[in-house]
């Protein structure tokens, strides 16, 4: 009994026994888990694997989850786009008058006007992704908005078409 203090060697050996058998349950989920996870790394390391693959495997999202992820954009995407194309639906009517009237423009220029807005779009897309990347959301968000306004104060005081189409 001295060595052990529980017993005889053979009640120490069942207990011992016991406690092992218990540490392994306590350990079985948690080695469950590390086994999934595993399997999904070697999903994704296959070479040749395609996305839907990997995807197949992964649970659906509810309706709910959908609709939390689309809501968590609406600050930084939604809500801003909002102005952005409410602006522009309110400037592409009046350009044409004004071009008429302050620049002495015909139909084609004040349609390079027009046109110039959906340009900037298609032109500047690359470079502001690089930008978001650079700076992140936020930062970009508020350089993305001084440029806008020093846009329009370029616009307003453009001397002919053309510094108006750039701007």
């Amino acid at each position: 009994m001295g060595l052990f203090d529980r017993g005889s060697l053979g009640t120490h050996v069942e207990y011992t026994s016991l406690e092992a058998s218990v540490s392994r349950a306590d350990s079985a989920p948690e080695e469950h888990v590390r086994q999934e996870e595993e399997r999904e790394v070697e999903k994704r390391d296959k070479l040749g694997a395609k996305d839907s693959e990997v995807a197949g495997s992964q649970t659906k999202l509810t309706f709910r989850d959908s609709l939390a992820i689309l809501s968590s954009f609406a600050v930084q995407v939604y809500i801003p786009s909002v102005f952005v194309f409410g602006a522009n639906g309110l400037v592409i009517p009046v350009i044409p008058p004004f071009a008429r009237k302050v620049f002495k423009a015909n139909d084609q220029q004040s349609g390079m006007v027009m046109s110039s807005l959906s340009l900037a779009g298609v032109f500047l897309d690359i470079p502001g992704a690089f930008l978001i990347a650079k700076l992140g959301a936020d930062l970009s968000g508020v350089f993305s908005g001084a440029t806008l306004f020093l846009s329009g104060i370029v616009g307003a005081l453009a001397p002919n078409i053309f510094i108006l189409s750039l701007s």
